[in-house]
């Protein structure tokens, strides 16, 4: 039911960011008439300009390919690591590597971006006795997810040195997950997290020149903040 809800959100705010893009080029109005009635507005006469009037068009746009590698922190996967509290016992301190991600997105025009976006991280903690603080079970979750990724830009990608952006991303995760007890066996009877895996995640790109750019932003799913650079090709 919770996958449900989350996919069903990620689906609703890609309508909204869609729409809204559409909407900025579909302009209509009302105003108000004679007695309260209600008529179109007209649009304005243009003026003349008897002297050279040249239209300045901007420049034809070029698609590119882009990639891009970061690093994400903290690892939110480490939050799906069972909780076996119903056996006696809490988590100690988390070990964590990555979050480690890459992207490869076909930019398509000024504003949007597709591709996919892929993960890496590990996590590990210790389970102790909560009432006697001895050492009960290890638990280890590596996971790898693939995502589909869409990124939404607020100013033209070919026109701003600094451009805000929204990133949306949801696909599958792959886990690997152990628990074993004092003496090394491994239980089998602990259940992997959810498969679903998603980031929503606000960002900006710095753009050292027309090829790269150094970008961060902050979100949640994979990770809460993150840092990276991206070429253009």
């Amino acid at each position: 039911m919770k996958k449900n809800i989350l996919l069903s959100g990620i689906i609703l705010v890609m309508s909204c960011v869609l729409v809204s893009q559409l909407n900025a080029q579909l302009r209509f109005g009302f105003g108000g008439g004679y007695n309260g009635g209600r008529y179109y507005n007209r649009p304005y006469p243009q003026h003349r300009n008897n002297g050279n009037n040249e239209k300045k068009e901007q420049p034809k746009f070029v698609p590119t390919v882009n990639i891009s590698v970061g690093f994400g922190y903290p690892n939110v996967d480490k939050y799906l690591l069972p909780d076996l509290s119903y056996l006696g016992y809490s988590k100690g301190n988390y070990q964590n590597t990555g979050t480690y991600f890459a992207n490869l997105d076909y930019q398509f025009s000024r504003f949007t971006s597709i591709g996919l976006m892929g993960t890496y991280g590990t996590n590990s903690v210790s389970y102790f006795n909560s009432p006697t603080g001895g050492a009960g079970f290890n638990g280890t979750l590596t996971g790898w997810s693939v995502m589909a990724n869409m990124i939404n830009y607020f100013l033209p990608v070919d026109q701003a040195k600094v451009n805000g952006y929204l990133r949306l991303a949801g696909g599958v995760d792959v886990w690997d997950q152990k628990i074993t007890d004092a003496n090394g066996i491994t239980q089998n009877n602990i259940s992997n997290p959810s498969e679903f895996a998603y980031q929503v995640s606000l960002g900006a790109d710095f753009n050292l020149n027309p090829r790269a750019a150094i970008f961060v932003e902050a979100g949640y799913g994979k990770y809460i903040l993150a840092g990276g650079l991206k070429f253009k090709f």
